[in-house]
C-alpha cells in the first residue's frame, strides 16, 4: 500500500484499525519475517527499523504515545502539536496545515505520513 493510500484510509477511518497500524509500520521501516516456532507452527516476527525485535506492532491509530513515537521517527527535529475535543482530533507538524480526524492519534498519524510524503524521508 502506498503512503497516499494509507493517508486516504486514515482520513476516512472511523476509529483505530490494526490493519492500518501494520501498513504504517511497514511504511516507516518495520519488517515482517515468518519463522517456525518450537512447536513447528509458523509465526510472524516484526523487526523494528533499528533492527531490534518489538513485542508487537505499535498501536499507532489507537494510542497517542505510539502516534507521537511515529512523529518522532518521521520528523524528529520538527515541532508540532495536537488537540482534541469530543469526536475530533487535530494535529500539526512543522509548517504543514492542521489535519483533523476522529481521534488525536489518527490525526498525528496523518500529519506524520503527510510530512513523510512531502519530504520523501
Amino acid at each position: 500500500m502506498t503512503l497516499e493510500e494509507i493517508i486516504h484510509r486514515l482520513e476516512n477511518a472511523i476509529g483505530p484499525d490494526r490493519t492500518l497500524d501494520v501498513e504504517i509500520a511497514l511504511a516507516v521501516g518495520y519488517q515482517r519475517r515468518a519463522e517456525n516456532s518450537n512447536d513447528a507452527e509458523r509465526r510472524v516476527v516484526w523487526i523494528k527499523p533499528d533492527g531490534s525485535l518489538p513485542q508487537k506492532i505499535p498501536f499507532f491509530t489507537a494510542a497517542v504515545d505510539d502516534a507521537l513515537a511515529l512523529v518522532m521517527r518521521v520528523a524528529p527535529d520538527k515541532s508540532g502539536g495536537f488537540s482534541w475535543e469530543s469526536g475530533v482530533g487535530s494535529a500539526k507538524l512543522g509548517e504543514s496545515q492542521y489535519v483533523q480526524s476522529v481521534s488525536p492519534a489518527i490525526a498525528l498519524c496523518i500529519a506524520a505520513l503527510k510530512y513523510k510524503t512531502y519530504t520523501g524521508t
